[in-house]
């Protein structure tokens, strides 16, 4: 408001006189006022993502700490998102750049993962979210997990702890700093959301545990937030490129087929026959019968095993037929387990309920040099309680194919494998809680992001 006007309205009120009423227009482009707590950003960043139907941003990952700087090198990346469909709540995306010599395109389609192989010249394309692929785990941590979900912030507003740090302008927008905290452990992350569009300009993962000091920090700039239902950002650009000379592994139920740039088929054209003199027309022999179709591949049997606790009890799959059995494979060297072994603890008891009893979770470790660093680092943990530790299970792995860690499989009373889940995460949680209910008979829950991962579970 000018001096001059409300200078003029306070003339106007001395003076008796009845002033109308007047909209003061506010300024579309200027920053959303600053929340009253914590939990009101994220409301407000949930509200944003949700009206969102295509991300593109420029991210840079950044470890401090000795440990943090051993597992990632500082990297570069571009990161595209957009919804599979207009109503659809999973996103496809796919995460560019390089790490060092590391060159990565890993995308995740709604049904696959698929990802480029530069020493094997092979694109790879698998069903599922465990395509092991170079630079999988790096394009995992800058694939913003967290917002890009079917549950967008659910680990951020189901915290207990916020602590409001106050205003900052980081990458180039003035943002809403919280750190985020959850009781009783020792994760916090830090977010820096921006006012003029809700959406993260800065996500920072704390360490502050006796095992592990440090920061890993992801920068996003550049961001450009698509509302618009058919948005600007082609779903082609969310599928990896294939290089020219580079072939093509893909497994998956239905193939999709993708024209190589400067190489579309062109249909020749018949020459004209001369015309002949019509003579009858040669008996044709019966037709081949059609070849019979492979019959589709029915439930896969959990691979036996037998392996040793800490403490030298033997503990074999055959005998927790009966029980659902769920089992991570995972390894002290590997930071993302650490977060996961909490997550993956609650999803079960979540999806179990009642039935908790009738569910068994192991932690199966691999490629550890002493067993003793697997008991050290899975005491440390606040769930650890929850868990059978199982050592030296680097064969186990391979039976069940498992390349990226943590890998989490979940077989049901028949000893049948019902889903094998890679996702981290709010994700990971998600399509756990599904396999784990489908396999104890429960009803799924009403909400339509559990309803859609109990689906594609189901699927797999």
């Amino acid at each position: 408001m000018s001096r001059s006007l409300l200078v003029g309205l306070m003339l106007a009120a001395s003076a008796g006189t009845v002033v109308p009423s007047i909209a003061l227009a506010q300024d579309s482009n200027a920053p959303a006022a600053a929340p009253a707590d914590g939990k009101a950003i994220f409301q407000r960043a949930l509200d944003a993502i949700n009206r969102a139907h295509a991300i593109t941003a420029d991210a840079t990952l950044t470890p401090e700490g000795s440990m943090l700087s051993r597992a990632y090198s500082a990297s570069t990346a571009s990161i595209k998102a957009r919804r599979a469909s207009e109503t659809s709540s999973t996103w496809m995306v796919r995460v560019t750049g390089s790490s060092g010599e590391q060159r990565v395109d890993v995308a995740w389609t709604e049904q696959s993962l698929e990802g480029v192989d530069h020493t094997k010249k092979t694109v790879v394309e698998r069903p599922g979210q465990g395509t092991p692929v170079p630079g999988l785990r790096l394009a995992q941590v800058l694939r913003l997990r967290e917002v890009l979900s079917p549950q967008p912030y659910k680990d951020a507003l189901a915290a207990s702890e916020f602590t409001m740090e106050g205003e900052k302008t980081v990458n180039g927008e003035l943002c809403d700093v919280v750190l985020v905290g959850a009781s009783g452990t020792s994760k916090k992350t830090r977010w820096a959301i921006a006012r003029s569009d809700s959406f993260p300009r800065q996500m920072q993962q704390v360490f502050e545990s006796a095992s592990m000091q440090g920061t890993l920090t992801i920068d996003l700039k550049s961001v450009r937030v698509d509302n618009n239902v058919t948005p600007d950002l082609p779903a082609e650009e969310l599928r990896v490129d294939v290089p020219e000379g580079y072939t093509e592994d893909r497994q998956v139920n239905t193939p999709s087929v993708r024209p190589v740039p400067g190489k579309q088929p062109v249909e020749a054209t018949p020459k004209a026959e001369p015309a002949a003199t019509p003579s009858p027309a040669p008996e044709q022999p019966a037709p081949a019968p059609a070849p019979t179709p492979e019959p589709p591949k029915g439930p896969q049997a959990a691979a036996d095993f037998e392996l040793s606790t800490p403490t030298g009890e033997k503990v074999k799959l055959a005998d927790l037929k009966g029980k659902v059995v769920v089992m991570q494979f995972w390894g002290s060297w590997c930071l993302p387990c650490r977060e996961w072994h909490g997550t993956l603890s609650s999803s079960v008891k979540t999806a179990a309920g009642e039935k908790a009893s009738e569910v068994s979770t192991l932690a199966l470790a691999v490629r550890e040099r002493d067993n003793q660093n697997a008991v050290s680092e899975l005491a440390a943990r606040s769930a650890s309680s929850d868990y059978k530790l199982l050592l030296s299970a680097d064969s186990v792995a391979k039976q069940y194919g498992v390349a990226v860690f943590p890998t989490t499989v979940v077989v049901d009373k028949d000893g049948i494998i019902a889903a094998t889940v890679t996702e981290l995460g709010s994700d990971g949680a998600a399509k756990v809680e599904a396999a784990v209910r489908n396999a104890l008979g429960l009803a799924a829950p009403a909400s339509e992001e559990s309803t859609e991962a109990a689906k594609e579970v189901a699927t797999k």
